[in-house]
């Protein structure tokens, strides 16, 4: 389902209850990818990137009524960066769980 269509099906911002569980999970994710780039298994550009899309992503859902859009290509970036380096599997998969919830496919 692209961007557009989910805009189209559940509106341009999150509502409170999308908005809460994001928060939530996204804060588990930035938890996750803070012990994982601190360990060291992760190359330091890719553990760079992780960081500041994790940031990035929290700082989007701490608005009043987040974007939808945004916070969706926000995760988007992050679970494929995610998803291209073995060490970090488990964070994408966290991701795509909050994009579910996000797109209403939970």
């Amino acid at each position: 389902m692209q961007i557009a269509d989910i805009i189209a099906n559940r509106g341009p911002v999150l509502d409170a209850s999308e908005t809460a569980v994001a928060r939530s999970q996204i804060a588990a994710v930035r938890d996750r990818v803070d012990r994982l780039t601190a360990a060291g298994p992760v190359p330091h550009e890719v553990a760079t990137e992780l960081r500041s899309l994790t940031r990035t992503a929290e700082a989007e859902v701490a608005i009043d009524q987040p974007d939808r859009s945004r916070t969706l290509t926000i995760l988007t970036q992050l679970r494929n960066l995610a998803a291209g380096v073995a060490a970090t599997a488990g964070i994408a998969e966290s991701v795509d769980g909050i994009v579910r919830t996000i797109t209403g496919a939970s």
